[in-house]
């Protein structure tokens, strides 16, 4: 049975490739509101996934562009440079976050080569003690007693427990 058309539907067109797409207006809309810019921007500089993959692992773009788009993304680069193109999809956006920059395709980022990495504070922070009221079970008594009894007394444990954690024992427990 075929698929009755809404009517909201559009195609889009990859500027480099030359393939298109189907997608609809609520899509586009949104994806233009998310990315800060307008549905027509979003047709014009559209780049399909298989382009963007082949420029985020390195190739040039004039590689990878066919002979019967070659003019029109001439003129298109006028317009934007072909990492803003990139940009315009999310997904390639997502993907330009994570990656590290390419020297071939971000050369104008040299400046960000320059930041100190070692500076940055990269610990994780630790979660304060929690000071326990109840007592201890007595099951706990008992294992707490026999360790200190084979270790040699509570003085030796206290003495373990500092050396180990840098801190005075609060609570002596009793053997």
């Amino acid at each position: 049975m075929a698929r009755k058309s809404t009517g909201s539907g559009t195609s889009i067109t990859c500027v480099v490739s030359g393939k298109s797409r189907s997608t609809t207006w609520p899509y586009l809309k949104a994806k233009a509101e998310r990315l800060g810019t307008n549905c027509k921007d979003l047709k014009k500089f559209y780049i399909c996934r298989e382009v963007i993959t082949q420029l985020n692992k390195g190739m040039d773009v004039f590689d990878l562009v066919s002979a019967d788009c070659k003019d029109s993304l001439t003129e298109l680069l006028q317009e934007k440079s072909i990492d803003e193109m990139v940009a315009l999809n999310s997904r390639a956006k997502k993907n330009k976050e994570k990656k590290a920059p390419k020297a071939n395709r971000f050369a104008d980022n040299e400046a960000d080569a320059d930041i100190d990495l070692t500076l940055v504070d990269t610990a994780e922070p630790q979660p304060e003690p929690v000071p326990v009221d109840e007592p201890l079970s007595p099951e706990t008594e008992q294992y707490l007693a026999t360790k200190a009894e084979l270790l040699g007394g509570q003085e030796v444990v206290d003495e373990i427990h500092n050396k180990v954690w840098g801190e005075e024992v609060e609570e002596e427990v009793m053997a």
